[in-house]
């Protein structure tokens, strides 16, 4: 589950055309630093999302 979210975020995010946007009309420093914090941040709520939506103790093991 974990590698669907951080696909699922990259997706969204880090999509070349926006890149590209906001190096020619934020500057390069502000594309490269918010880059950045979006991966981490998607790795951080993909791990999140994996440990709140896992099922535990169901029963149902086989």
């Amino acid at each position: 589950m974990t590698n669907i979210f951080i696909f699922l975020g990259a997706w969204s995010t880090t999509k070349i055309p926006m890149i590209l946007f906001e190096i020619t009309q934020l500057g390069s420093k502000f594309a490269l630093i918010r880059f950045g914090l979006n991966l981490i941040a998607i790795i951080v709520l993909a791990v999140i999302m994996e440990k709140t939506t896992t099922k535990k103790g169901c029963g149902n093991h086989v």
